[in-house]
């Protein structure tokens, strides 16, 4: 433990404790000297999509948990669509993968992830490659 750190969490795990937050819709709150953060820091404090998690989503729940990984799902409250968080529990780099049909009623839709603004149009399944301790969150909107 080094006195003189900023924080003892990685960035993975910076982006698992706000991807966190934005899926339980708890209160934001952070225990920094805002002026001393640096700019990762605040690029998850201001990134807009994450942050649309807490007002246009409601009732996240688990979809699956095991040792290794975690899946959080909570529906949009427009009905359009649903937020997916998938988590690595895992002390290595692992791949997860989720079948759309497991997680929303539409065989195809566009898929943003949310931390790194990337975008898939007609897809049928969700797949990330995660670090340690990482988190990813996606946007999956039913194709029209």
């Amino acid at each position: 433990y080094d006195v003189n750190a900023r924080t003892c969490f990685t960035q993975e795990e910076q982006r698992t404790m706000m991807t966190l937050w934005c899926m339980m819709s708890s209160p934001l709150m952070i225990g920094a000297h805002l002026p001393n953060s640096d700019e990762f820091t605040f690029s998850l404090l201001q990134n807009g999509d994450v942050l649309e998690i807490l007002t246009k989503g409601f009732c996240a729940h688990p979809l699956k948990r095991d040792a290794e990984e975690a899946l959080w799902l909570k529906p949009m409250t427009d009905g359009r669509g649903v937020y997916l968080a998938a988590f690595n529990l895992s002390d290595e780099k692992r791949e997860i993968s989720v079948s759309l049909p497991e997680v929303y009623p539409a065989e195809t839709a566009t898929v943003r992830e949310l931390w790194t603004g990337k975008e898939n149009q007609a897809i049928t399944k969700v797949t990330e490659y995660l670090n340690p301790h990482d988190a990813a969150v996606w946007r999956i909107l039913a194709r029209v």
